[in-house]
């Protein structure tokens, strides 16, 4: 058992929270370390605080898991979050179409990136992706919300069809047919704006780890070494 001296140090900490939110949970996930972030919005007079969709994502990543504690404080302007163990399974989570308010309360939209608005399923889908294949059982995830995507803000589940699932097959992922098959982002139904009510599918295989020869510099520049 760890003693608080090393969850302390284990801990990622992150003074400005509203920040790569997602990236950090995932980081959090991977790592199996304990993530603390602060100031979340908390300059945002209306709606301080995490917003909806926001706090809907943890709770499709409480469900993707087992033993995750997730607390956040009464402003919601603060998350403690410990990651457990990603199980994978048959999963269906409804994405909220938009009104978000500040956990904390308070309304109106507040500002920047898209927090008085609905975000589309492509934003939960880019949060799963690096999440999907570490599952102990094969993912099978039904998304309900906005399918066509906000062209300012969210992709489509069409884009991240032919743009994130290729990279997936040359990880590794759905490549042997005959142990899973391969990946594939599904629109069931269209949704959009305001209702949404649309319908994405996303069945995934897990893997103990991803392969990396499939990957490699077609012109080496600059920047792709580091010297030690």
């Amino acid at each position: 058992m760890m003693t608080t001296t090393m969850m302390t140090s284990w801990t990622l900490k992150f003074n400005k929270g509203s920040t790569q939110f997602c990236l950090r949970l995932i980081a959090s996930i991977l790592s199996s370390r304990l993530l603390l972030l602060r100031r979340i919005w908390s300059n945002d007079i209306d709606a301080p605080g995490l917003c909806e969709h926001k706090v809907s994502f943890l709770r499709l990543i409480d469900c993707m898991t087992n033993g995750t504690k997730i607390k956040i404080n009464a402003t919601g302007t603060q998350l403690r979050f410990q990651p457990g163990v990603l199980l994978g399974g048959e999963i269906e989570h409804n994405c909220p179409v938009g009104g978000e308010e500040g956990v904390g309360g308070g309304g109106g939209e507040g500002g920047g990136g898209g927090r008085g608005r609905g975000r589309g399923v492509g934003w939960y889908l880019e949060g799963i992706f690096p999440l999907a294949t570490f599952g102990k059982e094969p993912l099978q995830l039904t998304l309900r919300g906005i399918t066509d995507g906000t062209s300012d803000l969210d992709p489509s589940p069409d884009y991240l069809q032919a743009s994130f699932v290729p990279w997936l097959m040359r990880l590794g992922v759905g490549n042997d047919a005959h142990k899973s098959p391969p990946p594939s982002l599904r629109v069931i139904r269209r949704g959009s704006l305001p209702l949404g009510q649309g319908r994405g599918t996303l069945p995934l295989s897990h893997r103990e780890g991803i392969k990396t020869d499939g990957i490699g510099n077609v012109q080496q520049g600059e920047a792709s070494t580091v010297p030690s």
